[in-house]
């Protein structure tokens, strides 16, 4: 059934709904490829630096707490070697 044949058993009002719905079915195809497919890409590589980002921060925060309890340790006894 062409759509010459489609308007003239349905009338124009349906063709032209079905003309519509045809090119809503492609925008939502190209949307679907050109955008939410390279923005799911982009959020992913992001999430994979964010995670590494975070991984080197947790190694950085234990290296501070080792050097933190270190001063700590050399303080307390610094001020017994005084008498305080």
């Amino acid at each position: 059934m062409t759509w010459i044949d489609f308007a003239e058993r349905l009338g124009l009002p349906a063709a032209l709904l079905m003309v519509v719905l045809a090119a809503a079915g492609r925008a939502c195809s190209w949307i679907g490829t050109e955008v939410v497919v390279p923005l799911r890409d982009r959020h992913l590589a992001f999430l994979d630096r964010t995670e590494q980002l975070l991984e080197g921060q947790e190694q950085s925060l234990g290296r501070l707490v080792e050097l933190t309890e270190r001063i700590d340790k050399r303080t307390e006894a610094q001020s017994r070697r005084v008498g305080g």
